[in-house]
């Protein structure tokens, strides 16, 4: 299994194959190919911080290249500062093949799941576009 660090996905994650990533995985989705677990969250205080862990999880089939996968995205919240993970295992052989430290992975997963709504939802002849939000995932 490897660790994929924050710096490695940075090096090689850019917002255009997030697009196409998530639009596949949509579209799997959709056609009923892909399975996902609803997030699961836990909330408590610990010496006045607010914490709370969140789990979710998907299985994706092979997308050409891609194999498939059954992957885990689990987080932590401390006074609304986050820590993202995301473990992904082989669904041929149920070995685990990578953890991704993925703060980064978590910002540009939430840009492109945006603009792939936008672009299908969208009417053909709009000009404007606002985005609401706040922290990393407005920026």
């Amino acid at each position: 299994m490897r660790m994929i660090t924050e710096a490695e996905v940075a090096a090689v994650l850019d917002p255009d194959s997030a697009v196409v990533a998530l639009r596949a995985a949509f579209a799997q989705h959709g056609r009923g190919q892909a399975q996902v677990l609803a997030r699961h969250r836990a909330t408590a205080s610990h010496e006045g911080a607010a914490l709370a862990i969140s789990a979710m999880g998907a299985i994706l089939g092979a997308d050409g290249e891609l194999p498939a996968v059954l992957g885990t995205k689990v987080y932590s919240a401390r006074n609304g500062k986050y820590n993202f993970l995301v473990s992904l295992f082989s669904a041929d052989t149920g070995a685990a093949l990578a953890t991704l430290e993925a703060n980064e992975f978590t910002r540009l997963r939430t840009a492109a799941a945006s603009a792939v709504a936008a672009d299908l939802l969208a009417l053909p002849d709009a000009k404007t576009l606002a985005v609401f939000g706040a922290g990393i995932q407005g920026r």
